[in-house]
């Protein structure tokens, strides 16, 4: 997944309790990406993207792994 990415939850029961602010039918647009080496601040293996959800006027950081790739960027 990289920047300009368009994605929507994995249609899955914990994914959207873990992501409560965010519409189950709702596409995002992945504004950024961030490798787990490049956060200091969290201690997680996981990579995270930060995503601009419709409908929401700011961006979430989510894990790639709730997420699904709808449109590839060219």
């Amino acid at each position: 997944m990289k920047p300009g990415d368009l994605v929507r939850l994995i249609q899955e029961p914990g994914v959207f309790k873990a992501n409560p602010g965010i519409d189950p039918c709702s596409v995002g647009l992945i504004t950024e990406v961030k490798e787990k080496e490049d956060i200091e601040d969290f201690d997680s293996p996981f990579q995270t993207v930060w995503v601009q959800w419709s409908g929401n006027s700011d961006w979430d950081l989510t894990l790639t792994d709730d997420l699904e790739l709808v449109s590839e960027t060219g």
